[in-house]
């Protein structure tokens, strides 16, 4: 009997003495987020991309756009409505292409 007190007492001992000798780690998401943007020069992609985007998107910025996409923020309709924007005049003079094309396919 008294050998398993002893047991007991050396493997509660222990698991206190291993709980204790854990230094516990506190970082925030922020924090970590940081670091992560740093190691992969976020900032320096962030620049270059606005620096490209600038005449093609007026009015997106790509930091705001990556902050909010890392927050799960995303703006599909603003994204869409630029894209439709740059693009606008082609896609309506194709879809009218298609459109008579189709209809006359359908009506001869």
């Amino acid at each position: 009997m008294k050998k398993q007190k002893k047991k007991i007492m050396k493997m509660i001992i222990l698991w206190v003495a291993f709980f204790m000798m854990t230094i516990p780690c506190y970082a925030t998401q922020e924090e970590i987020l940081q670091t992560q943007s740093d190691m992969l020069n976020i900032k320096g992609f962030v620049q270059q991309a606005n620096q490209y985007t600038k005449e093609a998107f007026e009015g997106i910025d790509v930091e705001t756009l990556l902050n909010d996409a890392i927050k799960g923020k995303i703006d599909n309709g603003n994204i869409i409505t630029k894209i439709l924007n740059l693009f606008g005049k082609e896609i309506k003079d194709t879809i009218m292409i298609v459109r008579e094309y189709s209809y006359n396919n359908c009506h001869t």
